[in-house]
């Protein structure tokens, strides 16, 4: 809580979600609280005044001066976008563990037999690969 405070009184031009995400930013990218949490602690501290929003008029920025511009910066990321990311990930994760478990499986055939040690080893080393092939 305290670092949201803090975050407000710095910058009380941020709002609720720029908080959230620059607390999340120096944290690795991890959430640490969401942004109607964001909202609330400051309303509670006194720091935010709750004004009633038109329902028409969502997120409008206005110049407080004349000739002042008001510059937002905009990231959208789809969420198709997202997903298609993560289903390439997986498949390239799969494929990995494929080659790997293919690769081991060469070897251990191509071992001479009567070479037992090195045989068990490229054994054991291909049914790892073949048991990380399963999980993937």
């Amino acid at each position: 809580m305290e670092a949201v405070l803090a975050a407000k009184r710095e910058h009380p031009e941020w709002g609720k979600q720029r908080i959230a995400d620059e607390l999340a930013k120096a944290h690795g990218w991890q959430p640490l609280v969401s942004p109607s949490e964001v909202r609330r602690m400051p309303i509670e501290a006194g720091l935010w005044s709750q004004v009633a929003r038109d329902p028409g008029v969502v997120g409008v920025r206005h110049a407080e001066l004349p000739n002042q511009t008001v510059n937002t910066d905009l990231c959208f990321v789809p969420a198709t976008h997202q997903v298609a990311e993560a289903d390439r990930l997986r498949r390239q994760q799969v494929q990995r563990a494929r080659y790997e478990a293919d690769l081991a499986q060469r070897r251990y055939l191509h071992v001479d037999p009567e070479n037992r040690l090195v045989a068990d080893v490229l054994e054991a080393n291909w049914n790892r690969k073949l048991r990380a092939l399963a999980e993937a």
